[in-house]
């Protein structure tokens, strides 16, 4: 083992001196690479990548300047998907951040001899992700296997809050990664790195440049170097939350200001502290009290034709909201807009419908307040330090008959005190002036999807045809609503197949009774499977899954489902005139305190063959040590659900 780290530690220094670090160069070397020397299957592997930011005074004015450079050599034709890129900016009330700069090259071995194609910056585009933030995206030119491209950009910005994350690790691995951070002495900022790991070099020192002058008092920028080299690729698996809460991340955010005259400002230094700036802002305390006072004349009229529940008083406010207004998409917990905008537009961000929830609830004199939270594609909050970037998305907390209920405007498909799934990140901060506090999301109920299937095998027509119920609760049953009434055409493919068309036969109850289970009849036939004088049959009609979905063999996070969720089945199968049953399952029973596994078959009822079977995941979060434990359930579950019932002919 020490000779092969020391044979790796030279083929990684070498390596180190023969890539070149200047666009536009490249080097033979890295031409000739066939694999990335500590990960044998990348599909690509980042060579370098290098970021600077330093705070400059331009026009008048502090802004950051970001520069990124970075060279990815592509080893097999999967790796071609890293020459496609998306560079996040923003555009605010403050000003707009810029993206300049931009330019790159591939590089292609032509007749033994190194060939450049250059980007042409004309060829990105802007895309709008929200009312602030846009996308710039573009595509590296003539990248292909054992192409090598690189690429350089700057980013300039007003917003010194928060200051451009840097993600060390990728979804392929990374040879050298390098983030040099030089703040102003007006500046200081608190970083925390996310995602685990060391840095293999880290330096800290003052910069001999131009001198700030503080109270009389003379200093240079600080300066912070942070280095890892030979960073595993982060290869993403079926049920996480967010590759972000486990790649390797520095994050950095403003903690003080300090003034020419030697005044010192904190900015946010506690939860407290940062609920009460929140408070006091125009976009999100402003909003509620705007929203409060405007909202008395429409509270009073829903609360007056409720009865004298006060449940039932918010639960018309809940509905009247979700029938009133629209979610335009845009997950923020700042309002950004006035309500009457938001009122004329009949539309709006989450903060700027659940802001609004919150100021109807407390103008019908309920307890009401907004809960900050980060959504899963986010990542989950780190609750040492409050990081304002953390988070990503607000909804309505109201306390009815000394009962909490979360509530979520932005989903008319839900019904009172759910939040959608996306929601359910571990925890959110309850924003109060004088006692924020932190609560914890997870589902409150199972999530089922009930299965009643009768099968009736017809010999003489080589067909099965199936009769299907399907019953589904809590967010089973929002997924299921919410694919019936937008996306029609995807559901009956998946229920009835490709061909569905031909026999569409999909009936739906209690689409918009949300406290009721969603169900969902559907008729259809397949082509019955023979084998010489035998008919086999799959009791469960491609509605489970052929295949785990759990690959890696160990995982150093958690297995997190979002919610706890089951599939339960209960199938009557006919068995044809001259046949008898020839094969079946046999029983299966897991019952312990992560998972319940049930299969049953009978043939207690003459001419049928009837099969009970579950299997429920019952809780929302496994840890790490539990993976091989899962991936083995899953296994089972694989296995003995896609067994066949055989039938054979009789007297044949």
């Amino acid at each position: 083992m020490v000779l092969f780290g020391m044979l790796f530690l030279s083929m990684s220094e070498l390596f180190a001196q023969d890539y070149a670090t200047k666009i536009g160069k490249c080097t033979e070397y890295e031409m000739k690479m066939t694999a990335c020397p500590f990960d044998s299957i990348a599909e690509a592997m980042v060579l370098y990548d290098i970021g600077t930011l330093s705070i400059q005074v331009i026009n008048d004015s502090y802004k950051y300047v970001y520069e990124r450079k970075t060279k990815i050599k592509v080893f097999t034709k999967a790796g071609i998907d890293q020459a496609e890129f998306v560079i996040p900016y923003y555009k605010g009330d403050n000003g707009y951040e810029r993206v300049t700069g931009l330019k790159g090259n591939t590089y292609n071995l032509v007749n033994g001899k190194i060939v450049a194609t250059s980007l042409d910056s004309k060829n990105a585009f802007e895309e709008k992700k929200s009312d602030h933030w846009y996308n710039k995206k573009f595509a590296m030119p003539d990248v292909k296997e054992g192409s090598v491209f690189d690429i350089s950009y700057t980013i300039t910005s007003p917003y010194l809050m928060v200051l451009p994350t840097w993600d060390f690790q990728s979804d392929i691995p990374i040879l050298y990664s390098e983030y040099k951070v030089t703040t102003n002495p007006h500046f200081e900022y608190a970083h925390s790195l996310t995602g685990g790991g060391f840095y293999d070099d880290y330096q800290k020192y003052d910069d001999n440049g131009e001198v700030t002058y503080i109270n009389l008092i003379p200093y240079h920028d600080a300066v912070e170097k942070f280095v890892m080299k030979n960073i595993p690729a982060f290869r993403d698996e079926s049920y996480i939350t967010s590759s972000k809460d486990y790649m390797r991340r520095l994050h950095f955010q403003l903690t003080t200001y300090k003034q020419s005259n030697g005044f010192r400002e904190d900015l946010v230094s506690t939860w407290s502290k940062l609920c009460q700036e929140l408070l006091d802002s125009d976009s999100f305390g402003g909003y509620m009290k705007s929203c409060q006072r405007d909202g008395k004349d429409i509270v009073q009229i829903l609360t007056l034709m409720s009865d004298s529940s006060t449940l039932s008083k918010a639960k018309k406010i809940d509905r009247y909201l979700k029938s009133n207004y629209s979610y335009n998409g845009d997950e923020s917990y700042m309002a950004g807009k006035t309500l009457k905008e938001v009122s004329l537009e009949k539309s709006g961000s989450a903060a700027q419908l659940n802001l609004m929830a919150v100021g109807y609830f407390r103008a019908a004199g309920f307890q009401a307040d907004p809960v900050l939270l980060s959504t899963r594609s986010n990542g989950k909050i780190q609750v040492n330090y409050p990081f304002v970037d953390a988070f990503d998305y607000v909804v309505a907390m109201v306390k009815v008959d000394s009962i909490l209920y979360m509530v979520d405007v932005t989903e008319p498909l839900l019904n009172f005190n759910e939040v959608p799934s996306r929601c359910l990140n571990d925890v959110g901060l309850v924003v109060r002036k004088d006692n924020p506090d932190w609560i914890h999301f997870e589902s409150l109920a199972n999530s089922d999807n009930r299965h009643e299937i009768e099968l009736i095998p017809n010999p003489d027509s080589d067909s099965l045809s199936m009769n299907v119920k399907l019953t589904s609760s809590f967010y089973e049953g929002v997924s299921k609503r919410k694919r019936f009434k937008n996306n029609y055409a995807e559901l009956a493919k998946d229920l009835l197949g490709k061909d569905y068309l031909s026999y569409d036969s999909i009936r739906c109850a209690n689409l918009t009774d949300f406290e009721k289970p969603f169900e969902l009849t559907f008729n259809k036939k397949e082509q019955l499977e023979r084998l010489e004088d035998k008919l086999l049959i799959n009791p469960f009609c491609d509605l489970v899954p052929t295949e785990n979905p759990f690959k890696q063999p160990e995982r150093n996070y958690p297995v997190d489902f979002n919610y706890k969720w089951s599939k339960t089945f209960s199938i009557k199968i006919k068995i044809p005139e001259g046949y008898k049953v020839f094969s079946k399952p046999a029983p299966f029973t897991v019952n312990n305190k992560n998972i319940r596994i049930v299969y049953t078959i009978n043939d207690n009822e003459p001419g049928y063959l009837t099969v009970v079977a579950l299997y429920m995941f019952k809780k929302d979060v496994y840890p790490a040590e539990n993976y091989n434990e899962i991936k083995d359930y899953y296994n089972k579950i694989v296995s003995k659900f896609n067994e066949n019932i055989i039938l054979q002919a009789v007297g044949i």
